[in-house]
């Protein structure tokens, strides 16, 4: 990250968020952290941004999949080779 992390998002220095403990913790531009806590990061910010996205289609990733998989096991191939 080139910039601090007040660039990205609104972080009031003092506040008591966990953006303030981070920044507090790891520098302004999370230069400290551990590559295991990177990770963890990411994956907390991923599964809020896709928890968001579901919760916004009103539907749920398995049931999209299930009838995508029904969809194509119900297709009939034709047989070219007698």
């Amino acid at each position: 990250m080139n910039k601090p992390l007040g660039y990205y998002c609104a972080v009031t220095p003092g506040d008591g968020s966990y953006l303030d403990w981070l920044q507090d913790t790891y520098g302004s531009q999370l230069e400290g952290i551990p590559r295991l806590e990177k990770l963890h990061l990411l994956q907390a910010i991923t599964v809020n941004l896709l928890n968001a996205q579901i919760a916004t289609e009103g539907r749920y990733i398995k049931e999209i999949r299930r009838r995508q998989h029904s969809k194509i096991a119900s297709m009939t191939f034709i047989n070219i080779y007698p």
